[in-house]
Formats: structure tokens, C-alpha cells, sequence
């Protein structure tokens, strides 16, 4: 088992030392050194940003299991698209700002990745790569975190959000980071659930959830839609989106946006929904990959224990879609 995983980690360091994608600040070789016979590890890439550093994340780190592997690149100034990094797949700019972070995990690279989310800036750049995309403000995993203004004047507090491609990886983190209630029974109780524009479709749900179907422009502006948000999570456990595909008809970056209804219409069709007003209203969410690229669906809910413990058993009730040419071409074989 031991030389297995040596074999494994030891390609995930060649890989990120090779930089083939110009995604990578720093890698830690060295880290191998800490393999031992009786334990799985997971790699971590953490984003290049002031509110994360190693001390940061020592709650995480402190597991043995999870080894901080890379600092990744992040799009400067927090912008929505990298326009120093290319989406692996489209070619097309890179979603950001947790860009790095995201095409690292991507890549195989790293098992997980720790980002920050504004406004989207973890779930935006998850969906892009059909990656999964977790973002809490419980997450405890920054550090002398101030408020700032979005581009389009709002302001807001970033959160700390996960990345990666299995979500058993996040899942893992979570007794760590004491983000779930271990004293409650999850799905036992009937759960409200808020679905927009018919996005549950293919999904089957457990009987015991009351489920609502409402129309909703999610590409209306973030204005519009953070107290149309937090006036809904008032009454739902759950609202369920499906939003994509991220930055492939367009490029959803307001700097971009911001000039005349040609350009705000190409922002539009970049296809972020209300992954860019979750943090805004300090909910907790999950992005889950679709089998289309860079669709996928988002699960909102208020921030709390209770209601992430029943959104990872949600999770389940969705399917798991693996690529194998995109495994095979872009993954550690």
C-alpha cells in the first residue's frame, strides 16, 4: 500500500513542479516524507490570498491525513475570470478567483483545494471544471478577514470554500473543521425544499421532502437577487439551482460587463446564477457537477450544523458522473 501511494503522491509532485498550466505559486516536495503504511493522504493546493495561509488552516492541517501540497495561483484583484489562466478544457479564460486552486484539483495535482468566496469566486470556478464546490462562513479556515466591495458596489465578507473532484474528499473535512452536529439523525425529519426553474427534473428525492417549484431570472443583478435570497431561506431548508454552463457563451465578469447592454448581455451568458450571492447573505453551499460541461447544481441553505448535516446526506440522492477521457487526458495516470 505504502509504495502505491509513494508512486501516486510522487506524480502529483512531478506534475505540479512541471506547471504545465502556469496554475502553481509554490509546491512542497517535501511532504512525501510524511507517508507512513497505515493512513490514506489527500494533497492540498491553497489559494494565493492574504486571508489564507498555513497557520490558517492548521485545524485541517493538524489531521495528518491532509497535506498542504501547493499555493496556487488566484486572478488579481479577486476578478471573476483569470486572464492569466486557461480553463484546461475550453481553452477559454480561466473562472476565478479561486482559479489556481480549482485547475489544480482539476488536474490531479491536489485532492483538495481551499479557496475563498466572495461573490462566487469557489463555486464559480468548481462548476467551470465539474468539480465540487463546498462554501461556509463556519468554515474556520481564515484569518483576519475584512469586509470588501465587489465590483459591482456591493459589500460583502469572504468565506472560506472547498474543492474537489470526489466529494468524499470535502466530506472528510468536515468532522475535522467541526462542521457537522454528530448529535442529529439526518433526512428523518421533512425537509422544504425551493427548486428553481424546474431544476430537480432527473433527481428523485426522498418522499419525506416537500418540494416547490418557482420562475426565477437567476442572471437578474446581484441587487435584485440577495433579498429575494435571504427572504427564501426564511422558509426553505433547501434551495436548489441548476446554473451553467459557467464561461462558455460568455465570460460572467462585470469589469467586462459594466460597459453597455452588448457587453452586459456577453456577462450574462457567462451563466452564474446565485453562486454569485451565497456568501453575500452568509449561506452555506454546495455545487454538485452534472454529466454536461461546467452545469451542475447548487444547494443553498442557512449556515448552520443541523443543515449542512442534512445537506450531505442530499447529496447523495444525486448521481456521480465520471469522464474517463477527461480523466484519462487531464488526471494522474
Amino acid at each position: 500500500m505504502l509504495y502505491k501511494q509513494l508512486n501516486y503522491h510522487a506524480k502529483q509532485t512531478y506534475k505540479a513542479l512541471s506547471d504545465n498550466y502556469n496554475s502553481i505559486v509554490k509546491v512542497y516536495p517535501q511532504i512525501i516524507d510524511h507517508l507512513t503504511d497505515n493512513k490514506l493522504y489527500y494533497y492540498v493546493g491553497l489559494k494565493d490570498t492574504s486571508t489564507l495561509s498555513i497557520h490558517s488552516i492548521q485545524l485541517l492541517l493538524s489531521s495528518d491525513i491532509f497535506l498542504l501540497h501547493t499555493i496556487d495561483k488566484a486572478s488579481p484583484n479577486g476578478r471573476a475570470i483569470d486572464p492569466f489562466l486557461m480553463n484546461p478544457i475550453t481553452t477559454f479564460p480561466m473562472t476565478g478567483s479561486s482559479s489556481g486552486t480549482a485547475m489544480n484539483v482539476f488536474l490531479g495535482i491536489n485532492d483538495l483545494g481551499i479557496g475563498t468566496d466572495g461573490g462566487g469566486s469557489v463555486l464559480a470556478p468548481a462548476m467551470a471544471l465539474n468539480l465540487y464546490g463546498f462554501i461556509s462562513p463556519l468554515l474556520p479556515l481564515q484569518k483576519n478577514v475584512q469586509n470588501k466591495q465587489s465590483t459591482d458596489g456591493i459589500t460583502f465578507t469572504p468565506s472560506a470554500g472547498l474543492i474537489a473532484k470526489d466529494f468524499s474528499v470535502i466530506n472528510k473535512t468536515l468532522p475535522i473543521l467541526q462542521l457537522l452536529n454528530k448529535d442529529t439523525h439526518s433526512l428523518f425529519n421533512p425537509l422544504n425544499i425551493l427548486e428553481i426553474n424546474n431544476s430537480l427534473d432527473d433527481i428523485v428525492l426522498p418522499h419525506s421532502m416537500s418540494i416547490t417549484n418557482t420562475e426565477l431570472d437567476t442572471l437578474s443583478s446581484r441587487s435584485q437577487l440577495i433579498p429575494w435570497l435571504e427572504q427564501q431561506l426564511k422558509h426553505y431548508d433547501y434551495i436548489i439551482s441548476k446554473e451553467g454552463p459557467i464561461d462558455f457563451h460568455g465570460l460572467g465578469d462585470s469589469i467586462i460587463g459594466h460597459f453597455d447592454t452588448c457587453t452586459h448581455t456577453f456577462q450574462q451568458q457567462g451563466n452564474k446564477g446565485l453562486i454569485r450571492v451565497v456568501n453575500m447573505v452568509n449561506a452555506t453551499a454546495l455545487s454538485i457537477p452534472s454529466n454536461k460541461l461546467a452545469v451542475g447544481w447548487v444547494i443553498i441553505t442557512q449556515s448552520n450544523p443541523n443543515k449542512i448535516n442534512d445537506l450531505i446526506e442530499l447529496v447523495k440522492c444525486f448521481p456521480v458522473h465520471k469522464d474517463e477521457l477527461i480523466d484519462s487526458y487531464f488526471g494522474i495516470s
